[in-house]
């Protein structure tokens, strides 16, 4: 991989038996956090591979933590209570050979549990994460990069490639703040910042916590440091094809930006249904309800009721329904939201339950 990006001396994952390890500590282990590093992933993922896992010491049935993780056409940011776990899942793998930021968060007050790709959000889950202090002196977590479950069969693949601008904090950061700050170095020292390593800060066998609280990472295998393009000097490339939810409880919307610096075609199609709040039994499809009897109520009387619409965010006006897959043109910048047609009101749309998703493919070469 060549490119005139400034270069860093980073720890090279090999992929077998190379991972950093930190020892528990409550701070690690927040019940309101976000998750953010820099991923160069060189694997061909066959099993559930680990590139930052907050796990179990040992082999028994107490799992709680976070991770971000990988699998066969699949990535994800995870949350583990015991019995079971839930995932932010997105259906593609990392791409290969290049830099790609992830952030995962969680805010208990809303039981929201995001996944942001290059700073933007990929996929949303409500899920009950609370994290407990370990409840044996030998059962405890370790926060480990570079590697997943390695006391557990099966779920203890090692990452191949670099790690790097690991960040742990006891906030859920908003989109805009992730994007921020995915290309600046950190003092350390921000508020809310719980731990804070750059894989290019090696002293010994110790991969030093820039916040200054010693919670160092020990160096486990014989990973090798090499010259790599600096994480935080890369512009993340927009992915062609995108997938993302939709938040059906939200008269907003989701938005959707043209993230090129050219005038593209869209196409998008939706899929899913879901039940308005105020009808009960009613199922709708992304298409919505034809000849529904209160249509002068909806919040856009012109279109169908219940349907998924694409509205542009500046203008308020609706590009299309998503009943069908449909071609939408837009500049460059230019924002538009993914909303429901329903009744606005303090009840019209925080009540819907179901689930709706948005597959968006650019078509440039």
């Amino acid at each position: 991989m060549t490119s005139n990006n400034p270069q860093t001396s980073l720890l090279y994952f090999d992929g077998v038996d190379d991972y950093v390890e930190i020892q528990y500590q409550t701070q690690l282990n927040p019940p309101t956090f976000t998750l953010e590093a820099w991923v160069l992933d060189l694997s061909i993922p066959d099993t559930n591979l680990g590139i930052i896992t907050s796990a179990p010491s040992t082999k028994n049935n107490f799992k709680w933590g976070y991770d971000f993780a990988e699998q066969t056409g699949r990535s994800f940011f995870a949350l583990h209570v015991p019995g079971g776990s839930t995932n932010a899942q997105v259906n593609n793998s990392l791409p290969k050979n290049v830099w790609t930021h992830l952030a995962g968060t969680y805010d208990p007050a809303t039981k929201s549990q995001l996944f942001y790709i290059n700073g933007k959000l990929i996929k949303s889950y409500t899920s009950s994460y609370k994290p407990e202090p370990p409840p044996s002196a030998d059962i405890y977590n370790l926060l480990r990069l570079g590697t997943g479950y390695i006391d557990r069969s099966g779920f203890g693949g090692c990452f191949k490639g670099y790690i790097d601008e690991v960040r742990i904090w006891n906030i859920a950061r908003t989109e805009q703040q992730i994007q921020e700050t995915l290309n600046k170095q950190l003092t350390g020292k921000e508020p809310n910042l719980v731990g804070y390593w750059r894989l290019s800060n090696i002293s010994g066998n110790k991969v030093t916590d820039l916040t200054g609280k010693g919670l160092d990472g020990i160096i486990h295998g014989n990973p090798t440091s090499q010259l790599i393009d600096n994480p935080l000097f890369t512009t993340p490339q927009p992915e062609k094809t995108t997938t993302f939810d939709v938040d059906i409880k939200s008269p907003s919307g989701t938005p959707f930006k043209n993230a090129f610096a050219q005038e593209v075609s869209f196409k998008v199609s939706a899929t899913g249904t879901w039940k308005p709040a105020n009808w009960e039994g009613v199922d709708c499809t992304t298409a919505g309800w034809e000849g529904f009897e209160y249509q002068n109520l909806m919040k856009y009387p012109n279109n169908n009721s219940f349907a998924l619409l694409a509205v542009d965010v500046e203008t308020n006006t609706v590009l299309a329904e998503l009943g069908s897959e449909t071609t939408l043109v837009l500049k460059p910048s230019q924002t538009i939201t993914f909303v429901v047609n329903d009744i606005p009101g303090n009840d019209g749309y925080q009540d819907n339950t179901g689930h709706l998703s948005v597959t968006s493919v650019a078509q440039i070469p």
